[in-house]
């Protein structure tokens, strides 16, 4: 079978270089290029990985080589480099979020519907073995039915990780929403949040949030995403979901299956944690590949995408406003 080629667009967001890396050892796919509006940082990532750089993006749009484009660019330019693409025939595999507003994402959302080219969110816990058992459970209906999901994203990494990524404020959302919506097959219709672990004046960014959604179903969903220290070697220190039903209970923890090393030399302190387990975001580009080949279907879709930003958009908007928010959002909250 002829492998897929692949370019990546963009490395200002880290979780660049792990994609990169991936597609590079994914026996079904090849990498073709790189491209990256800063040329310095393009040009290092190609000579990293031992393939070329593109000087304009045009050139993977009208490459016949390149099927696949990954976007892991800065947030401002992510929308438009995934319409472009779509538009290009291109398979498009972004990450999250799409953009800082709906208007953006809204732009992609058209292109993914209009265009022949496939375009897939980065979610990978929709590719956890332990994440997809526990929704087939609640669906199969082993807990009798929802009450209450409390969804937990406690993040460790070091500030300087998070300031360089791009990321949007409601980044550290994204994921607890997307398992939310996921496992409740329903869409938020209120939320309540409040800020917590104080606001960064160099990041210009709130820290965490503690929130309640109330869905359009009934289910009641709980998101802590709060900052839980500093680093500690591992990118997060609790990632799950606890899913409340009339006949039984689910808990779901995305990180338990890891090592923890203490030691006097660590280079980031003195623990450190390495994962064994399944590798969500190897499973995340081979799903990906699949789609791309359309032999199977994609775990997410722009769509998604859209709606978990716009439940993070109302989280900050009603921790700053300190009431409940309605969704959907009007146009002059989208922003």
């Amino acid at each position: 079978m002829e492998r897929v080629g692949v370019a990546v667009a963009g490395f200002q967001h880290p979780n660049a270089y792990e994609y990169t890396r991936l597609f590079s050892e994914a026996p079904e796919a090849r990498l073709i290029s790189v491209w990256d509006d800063e040329p310095p940082r393009g040009q290092k990532a190609a000579q990293r990985f031992s393939t070329t750089y593109a000087a304009a993006y045009e050139s993977l749009l009208r490459s016949r080589d390149v099927e696949v484009i990954v976007v892991a660019s800065g947030l401002s330019s992510r929308a438009e480099l995934a319409e472009r693409g779509l538009e290009a025939g291109k398979s498009v595999l972004c990450e999250v979020p799409l953009a800082p507003s709906l208007e953006g994402v809204d732009r992609v959302l058209r292109a993914s519907r209009k265009t022949r080219g496939r375009f897939q969110p980065c979610f990978p816990l929709r590719y956890s073995p332990a994440a997809v058992m526990g929704r087939e459970a609640v669906q199969g209906g082993k807990v009798g039915g929802v009450v209450a999901v409390t969804a937990t994203d406690r993040v460790a990494a070091p500030l300087e990780a998070e300031a360089s990524s791009g990321a949007a404020p409601a980044a550290d959302l994204l994921y607890l929403v997307d398992l939310l919506r996921w496992y409740g097959r329903s869409e938020a219709k209120m939320i309540y949040a409040m800020p917590v672990n104080g606001f960064d004046e160099n990041l210009g960014r709130q820290l965490g949030f503690l929130a309640i959604a109330r869905f359009a179903s009934g289910m009641i969903g709980s998101i802590d995403a709060s900052r839980c220290g500093p680093n500690a070697g591992a990118p997060r220190e609790r990632l799950g979901l606890e899913v409340v039903g009339t006949e039984g209970l689910i808990l779901l923890d995305a990180l338990s299956q890891v090592i923890r090393v203490q030691s006097r030399g660590a280079a980031q302190g003195l623990l450190s944690t390495h994962l064994w387990g399944c590798d969500l975001r190897r499973e995340l580009i081979r799903g990906f590949l699949a789609y791309a080949r359309g032999s199977e279907e994609p775990r997410a879709d722009a769509l998604d995408g859209r709606q978990a930003l716009e439940v993070a958009l109302a989280v900050h908007r009603s921790a700053s406003e300190g009431r409940p928010v309605s969704l959907p959002l009007g146009p002059k909250q989208s922003h």
